[in-house]
């Protein structure tokens, strides 16, 4: 009986292509364009240093909340 596993134990490397531009009717893409718009200049400086930009964890978060997640 196959098990239907679908994943390698023996791959060392995950290829990502960097490449990928949505369409420009693309939810990620209005996302983008909007945020890029508001020209948020202020960094949050509470805390310890951020390793993302605002304007970066804001489009990801608009993101994911646009996906239901």
């Amino acid at each position: 009986m196959k098990t239907g596993n679908n994943y390698n134990t023996n791959q060392m490397t995950l290829e990502i292509s960097l490449q990928f531009r949505p369409e420009s009717d693309h939810p990620a893409s209005l996302i983008n364009d909007f945020i890029d718009s508001l020209n948020i200049a202020k960094n949050y400086i509470f805390g310890r240093p951020q390793v993302y930009s605002s304007p970066a964890l804001l489009k990801l978060i608009l993101f994911a909340y646009s996906r239901g997640v």
